[in-house]
């Protein structure tokens, strides 16, 4: 059974947690909320079912990928590998078989409990898109690092979309709306960077094995350095968009927030720079990407603000896009 827990990936899966519980607490349920009466589109149980979804989605891509990569694992992380080691691929593919098959149930559950088709079609849609990722994507140039960057960003997204679907007449409700998907698509595309990082540093880490078996990762297909100016370039994108948040909360006056932008959020980016040029070995590729992962906590961690300011989170979130939209035009 602990094998069998092993390859679920639990700290990813504690991880995928702790973002929507979060997410829920900071954006859609402030008890700020019960003066204008709004009621979330999810109830408590039907997002519940959610989290379970999005938990047993993740899982099963993790199954699905251990399975096919077996044969470069035995390369890249050879004390890691379970599957033909201590659990037959027949039994792996059994249990991928039954994630997907209890995942299916629930995401039909929420279907008719929340009335929303087309929203309850994504996370069946995605268990797809994960076998597909690890049969093919996988091993080709940047495509799969872009699908799990995807598939990372729609841990946020779709709680966010099924919160801002409804229509409603009433112009607060509809703004609280349009706040919980301004805040989802913020986090979202932090986490569509960091995890498109994350993977292509994985990539740099795993390069022995992957060349052995004829993947075409970034590294492999255009060289480390110039891997790394791609990192680089990632890497300032999203100091920009830290920084732009920056700006934002100085223009709305409130310069301790401006203080920890800069010191929990961009501070750590540099020293992503500086790492990404550094690390040049296997264990120092393995210290960056574990860098990164730390990383992307703090980033998710900054909920917990929203949820101290109790309901202003959605309000900011719209306004910061405005404010976006002002800059830019």
């Amino acid at each position: 059974m602990k094998e069998y827990i092993k390859i679920i990936r639990p700290i990813n899966l504690l991880f995928i947690l702790l973002i929507l519980i979060l997410f829920r607490y900071a954006f859609v349920v402030p008890k700020f909320y019960e003066v204008y009466d709004f009621i979330p589109a999810l109830n408590t149980f039907e997002y519940i079912l959610l989290i379970l979804i999005t938990l047993l989605t993740a899982a099963s891509g993790y199954v699905i990928n251990d399975i096919y990569d077996s044969d470069i694992d035995t390369i890249n992380k050879p004390n890691k590998v379970i599957i033909e080691k201590t659990i037959s691929v027949d039994n792996a593919y059994n249990f991928y078989k039954l994630l997907c098959l209890v995942a299916t149930i629930l995401t039909i559950t929420l279907a008719v409990l929340s009335k929303d088709l087309k929203l309850a079609t994504l996370p069946i849609i995605i268990l797809v898109a994960l076998n597909f990722y690890a049969q093919y994507f996988k091993k080709q140039f940047f495509i799969g690092n872009f699908i799990i960057a995807i598939f990372a960003a729609f841990v946020l997204l779709l709680p966010a979309l099924y919160e801002s679907s409804t229509f409603n007449d009433d112009q607060i409700i509809t703004q609280i709306q349009s706040g919980i998907f301004a805040a989802g698509l913020c986090y979202a595309i932090f986490a569509f960077l960091t995890t498109l990082l994350r993977e292509i540093v994985k990539g740099m880490q795993d390069i022995e094995g992957d060349l052995q078996y004829g993947c075409k990762s970034v590294p492999i297909k255009l060289g480390i350095i110039k891997t790394k100016i791609i990192n680089t370039f990632i890497i300032l994108i999203t100091i920009i968009y830290c920084i732009s948040f920056a700006l934002y909360f100085q223009n709305i006056k409130i310069n301790y927030v401006v203080k920890f932008v800069y010191i929990l959020l961009i501070s750590p980016l540099v020293i992503l720079l500086i790492i990404n040029w550094w690390a040049k070995s296997k264990k120092q590729y393995a210290i960056y990407s574990n860098a990164i992962k730390i990383y992307m906590l703090i980033g998710i961690c900054t909920m917990f603000y929203f949820i101290y300011t109790s309901g202003t989170g959605s309000y900011i979130f719209v306004q910061y896009l405005s404010f976006l939209n002002n800059i830019l035009n």
